[in-house]
């Protein structure tokens, strides 16, 4: 049985290609006057991308008028970049159509085989914009760079300007806590000042206690203390004087009771001034002997030493590791110092 042959397909003839050029040029046509520049689509593009930034903004809860306008500028600049692709592909093509017609021949064959001196023009195949690569590209880079500006760039702004927010109230949520902790720190002062008071008045006569070095009727103030303390408490007394000199406090008494002045030190470069020891001081010689007296009554008279006086040719009697403290006793002053 003979082979089949083949049938070639019949060829188009040169006026139904003419036809269908020309169809494809007057849609194209049609296309670019359908599709073109609109005042309309302009302001619903500004609308649109002024929304996408307002949402935004109302999710980040920091609202900011610019990031609206730059919203409505990346939308209107959307629109503009697509219309111009759209268009040039579509310029692209009719250009290509209406070459193709320019160029055409009118006697084409309608053998299956064409001569060979006469070459058949065929149809270009029918292109758009998505079969040019630049106009692809062009696009993907343009939908990145509208979508950095438009969505990313703006949440990392109000996320940067949260941050910022935070940092500008971090201080003065740390001066309110710090205010906090003053308050506290003063009405826990307060109380134990009361206390100390109170437990003055109930403590026996002796100037001395076993439990407590600070002499009887001066107990309010003691080592450690925050030298502002020394203000509160002698500070509306009239009969008092308060002066700091730079190192030290001194407490002026117009009636000596026994005592004539108090000076409290501390260290003046300490960022928190604490008192470091006190010296009570008293101008007669009776005064030393009772002080003396007391001192072995209620420490006994073998925890006594004589040392070398600060001052030359002078000495001192020291009590030493009572409560944590060294007491000393020279001509004219009563030290309170705290032991290591």
């Amino acid at each position: 049985m003979p082979a089949e042959q083949a049938t070639p397909p019949e060829p188009a003839s040169p006026d139904r290609v003419v036809e269908g050029l020309q169809a494809r040029r007057d849609q194209l046509q049609r296309y670019a006057i359908k599709f073109r520049f609109r005042w309309l689509f302009l302001f619903v593009a500004c609308l649109i991308g002024t929304g996408v930034n307002v949402a935004i903004d109302v999710i980040s809860g920091t609202p900011s008028l610019a990031d609206w306008y730059q919203g409505g500028l990346a939308g209107v600049g959307l629109y503009l970049l697509g219309l111009g692709l759209f268009h040039a592909g579509i310029r692209g093509n009719l250009t290509e159509t209406n070459r193709t017609l320019a160029g055409g021949d009118t006697n084409l064959q309608t053998s299956a085989i064409p001569p060979p001196q006469r070459p058949r023009h065929r149809p270009a195949p029918e292109r758009n914009w998505k079969d040019q690569p630049l106009a692809v590209a062009a696009i993907a880079v343009a939908g990145t760079i509208i979508l950095m500006v438009t969505a990313v760039i703006p949440i990392w702004d109000k996320e940067k300007d949260n941050q910022i927010v935070e940092l500008k109230t971090e201080p003065t949520k740390l001066k309110n806590e710090l205010d906090d902790l003053r308050g506290q720190l003063n009405r826990m002062e307060s109380e134990n000042l009361k206390l100390r008071r109170d437990l003055d008045r109930l403590s026996p006569d002796n100037l001395f206690s076993l439990d407590d070095v600070y002499p009887k009727g001066f107990r309010e103030i003691r080592i450690g203390d925050r030298t502002d303390l020394v203000a509160k408490v002698y500070g509306s007394k009239p009969d008092v004087t308060v002066a700091d000199e730079d190192s030290w406090i001194s407490v002026d008494f117009k009636n000596p009771h026994p005592f004539s002045s108090i000076t409290y030190y501390y260290d003046e470069s300490a960022r928190l001034k604490t008192v470091t020891f006190i010296v009570f001081r008293f101008d007669n010689k009776d005064t030393f002997d009772w002080l003396k007296q007391q001192l072995i009554d209620k420490y006994s008279q073998s925890k006594m030493k004589e040392v070398k006086g600060a001052r030359h040719k002078t000495t001192e009697l020291q009590w030493s590791g009572i409560n944590n403290h060294t007491i000393r006793l020279e001509d004219g002053a009563l030290h309170i110092d705290r032991s290591e």
